[in-house]
């Protein structure tokens, strides 16, 4: 629920101003939500008594004391309310105005309620780490069979080089989603904010890979992960973060959703003729003689599968490290 600028998170019990949390007592916000949830409705003390208290024996000067805390939270005046009006000897009535959220809307918290920017698009970074320390490790297993390089060393470099990629590409959708949800207005600007990162995150690294390998060994690989995969796969992660903040109930539903829609984006990709991870390393295994890599080329749905395992890999652990990291609580509750 929102009135003026404030916010009422019930999932978190925390009320916001502008995005920003503002202290309060667990007594004092059930008194804020109780008014809330029924405004120009007079409550009588009997009934503040009652519903908040819940019979705990205390006099009326708790309840004098805890509009007066309200009142001083909300930057209110008792002899002039804009939010909290006292009825004398029957009780208060709340007469501001309040506007529904049941899906909040992003752009007016930005990502991170009281939290630093920089928090959220770490958590994006490490759950991008996670997906590309998964992701490479397991083509280091496809790759060990055949190749001269040890399996320890193999399964390590393709780690490394996994997760250098997965961080990259999720810094660049992180910032993305930042920037846009404080630029724009409306719920889409997260989901605008990762199509963008994506897409620039993806034509950059597109760009500097191939003039790296054309510097190194003299020319590039003729696939390479580009743009149109980040923007793919960026605009996933700003859908699943919408939903995440907004319809979707709860971690758990959260995440799981994320792989789901990651899962037909990575296909979509292949299937729209892009190159993911795995299918960057084959290129380049193939356009270098001397490379060690022994990695299958697929083609089909094993491609599609392949790449789709990849976004659904992906896109879950960029949410859910979001998620676990504090951004959404296990359960969400009907505003």
């Amino acid at each position: 629920m929102e009135f003026g600028p404030f916010r009422i998170d019930t999932a978190n019990r925390r009320l916001l101003q502008d995005g920003h949390p503002i202290d309060l007592s667990a007594r004092y916000f059930d008194v804020l939500l109780l008014m809330t949830r029924h405004p120009g409705e007079l409550l009588s003390k009997d009934r503040l008594h009652r519903e908040v208290w819940k019979g705990i024996p205390v006099t009326d000067d708790a309840i004098t004391q805890a509009i007066r805390a309200l009142r001083k939270a909300l930057s209110d005046d008792a002899s002039a309310p804009r939010y909290i009006e006292t009825v004398p000897k029957h009780g208060y009535r709340f007469i501001g105005t309040v506007r529904s959220c049941a899906t909040p809307v992003a752009s007016q918290v930005a990502l991170s309620a009281g939290r630093s920017p920089l928090l959220d698009i770490g958590l994006l970074v490490a759950g991008g780490c996670v997906a590309g320390l998964v992701v490479g490790i397991g083509y280091a297993f496809f790759a060990t069979e055949g190749s001269s390089v040890g399996s320890l060393s193999l399964v390590i470099v393709m780690a490394l080089l996994s997760v250098v990629a997965a961080a990259v590409s999720a810094f660049g959708i992180g910032l993305g989603m930042q920037l846009l949800t404080r630029w724009m207005a409306g719920p889409w600007s997260i989901l605008a904010g990762g199509a963008v990162g994506g897409l620039v995150t993806g034509g950059i690294a597109n760009l500097l890979g191939r003039d790296t390998f054309r510097i190194l060994v003299g020319h590039s690989p003729d696939r390479m992960t580009g743009p149109t995969e980040g923007l793919i796969i960026g605009s996933t992660v700003g859908l699943a973060a919408f939903l995440a903040l907004g319809p979707v109930r709860g971690r758990r539903i959260a995440i799981g959703l994320a792989g789901l829609i990651g899962l037909l984006a990575g296909g979509l990709a292949i299937g729209l003729g892009g190159t993911m991870f795995g299918g960057s390393l084959v290129s380049l295994a193939n356009d270098v003689p001397a490379s060690s890599l022994d990695l299958p080329e697929a083609s089909g749905i094993v491609a599609v599968l392949g790449g789709g395992l990849e976004g659904g890999i992906f896109v879950a652990c960029l949410v859910g490290a979001w998620a676990i990291g504090g951004r959404l609580p296990d359960r969400v509750e009907a505003n």
